[in-house]
């Protein structure tokens, strides 16, 4: 019944003239053979894929009918090198979705997220074109089958006339037409199919020849690898200053979340380690059962305990805050920077007391009143009590700076002591991490710390993320009272 008032629908619309809409594309065909088709859309910061195959149901063999949709499935059952259920995960991490769909004719399979998220949509889309069919199982083919067969039961069989729609195409075209049969196929020829259909279909149809590549949106798109290919156009749209981050958010909702702020030394860039460095906040969901407890990394490079209030990234962060989680906070390698310039003004009055300096940013050409280190620490302490979160602030990381055999500590009329003494007025948890760091490298000795760094100084590599995010978890679960040690792995 539905495919009649569909079809009926679209013969009024011809007669009632065209409903074509014009949106400016690029076309090209890549040596491979694959079209691709880019639009340029600044209205919203996302972007989206859209792989279309030249097959559907018109394509089956006699004996296979279903195939199309069914094959639509399997390519969803993962490969070498993203297997199971890993398309989605990778995809949904980084904020984005997918879906697909089968006709008469075609097969198309869409993903969508923030712009930052195209080169994973893209690379996902490649590795399963390139390598599904090597990871093929009968195990998978099972599976999907007894799904797809489900769905033709709920959908069609099990609905008041649904079985209508089965009928429509036997009715509308004669045996022997691509039409006949229905999308949804029949149990027997579901049933009948093999690995080696499987594998067959696939080598025939899925090529890169035989398929189209939709690209739309870009807005605002700079780092990473597709900020070179932008036009004219593209480049005049206000670059994003946060999309390319590609911040997480709770994987489940419904779990309590460890949510940490702070510097580059928490999360580098993407934190994706791009040249080699990693935040120990990248390394931290290592130690903690994700059944059980969110790990959200929302630190953001090159800032301060002032500019990532007044850029608002705390107040974003806030926002993914609910009663019961922890908010774990580390700054102070940005905040001895200048108050005022042109480049990052980023820095704050050294301390912790009500001192305050009223200034015109030249960064933001606003005027702004710039606070001490420890009263930006404890806006964020008490917001986070009061979205019902539990505070913990950790002093900053030490730098690769040696002085007479011994890593350079942040005394107590610095940094690390401002954290330290603002933990303890505020009641709240306190990890010197700036010590607890500073004691290991002493012990391994300047050889060994040289492999933990990725630059000169501040920055570390996996290795040096993942000790001091062993060291940040080891102090976690001391917490006497605190769900830490319920929650690790």
């Amino acid at each position: 019944m539905r495919s009649i008032l569909i079809l009926a629908a679209l013969v009024g619309l011809a007669a009632g003239g065209s409903m074509a809409a014009t949106l400016p594309v690029e076309t090209y065909t890549l040596p491979n053979g694959l079209t691709v088709i880019l639009h340029e859309d600044h209205s919203q910061p996302m972007v989206t894929i859209n792989t279309w195959f030249a097959v559907g149901s018109k394509d089956e063999s006699p004996g296979r009918t279903g195939f199309a949709h069914l094959f639509e499935h399997l390519m969803f059952m993962g490969t070498e090198r993203v297997p199971d259920n890993q398309f989605d995960m990778l995809m949904e991490r980084g904020g984005g979705a997918n879906n697909a769909s089968t006709s008469n004719d075609r097969t198309n399979y869409y993903s969508w997220g923030p712009r930052s998220l195209l080169p994973t949509l893209l690379w996902l889309d490649a590795d399963r074109l390139e390598g599904l069919s090597r990871a093929m199982t009968q195990e998978k083919l099972d599976l999907q089958r007894n799904v797809v067969r489900n769905e033709r039961r709920q959908s069609y069989e099990n609905q008041p006339y649904g079985a209508a729609e089965l009928m429509v195409s036997d009715a509308m075209w004669p045996q022997g037409h691509p039409y006949h049969h229905p999308v949804i196929g029949s149990h027997e020829d579901l049933e009948a199919a093999t690995v080696e259909d499987v594998k067959g279909f696939f080598d025939t149809y899925y090529v890169p020849g035989n398929a189209s590549l939709v690209v739309a949106g870009l807005k605002g798109l700079r780092k990473g690898p597709f900020g070179a290919l932008l036009s004219a156009k593209g480049l005049a749209v206000e670059a994003d200053s946060i999309g390319w981050l590609n911040l997480p958010e709770p994987a489940d909702p419904g779990l309590p979340s460890i949510v940490l702020i702070g510097d580059s030394t928490v999360r580098n860039g993407r934190g994706d380690g791009e040249g080699g460095q990693w935040g120990w906040g990248d390394a931290l969901a290592d130690h903690f059962d994700p059944a059980k407890v969110n790990i959200v990394n929302r630190a953001i490079g090159g800032l301060s305990s002032r500019t990532f209030r007044t850029q608002g990234h705390w107040e974003r962060a806030l926002m993914l805050v609910k009663p019961g989680d922890w908010v774990v906070m580390q700054f102070g390698h940005n905040d001895s920077a200048p108050l005022n310039d042109d480049q990052r003004a980023r820095g704050t009055i050294k301390g912790t007391g009500g001192e305050t300096e009223v200034i015109d940013n030249l960064l933001t050409r606003q005027p702004e009143v710039v606070h001490t280190y420890g009263w930006y620490l404890r806006q964020n302490i008490r917001e986070a009590k009061a979205a019902g979160a539990t505070p913990v602030v950790c002093s900053l990381v030490p730098r690769k700076t040696w002085r007479e055999g011994r890593i350079v500590r942040s005394g107590v009329d610095g940094y690390g002591g401002w954290a330290r003494q603002v933990a303890v007025e505020e009641g709240v948890a306190f990890i010197d991490l700036n010590e607890l760091v500073a004691q290991r490298y002493d012990e391994l000795g300047a050889a060994a710390v040289d492999a933990l760094f990725a630059d000169p100084h501040m920055h570390t590599s996996r290795a040096g993320a993942e000790l001091n995010a062993a060291m940040v978890a080891a102090e976690l679960k001391k917490r006497s009272g605190a769900p830490f040690a319920g929650w690790a792995r």
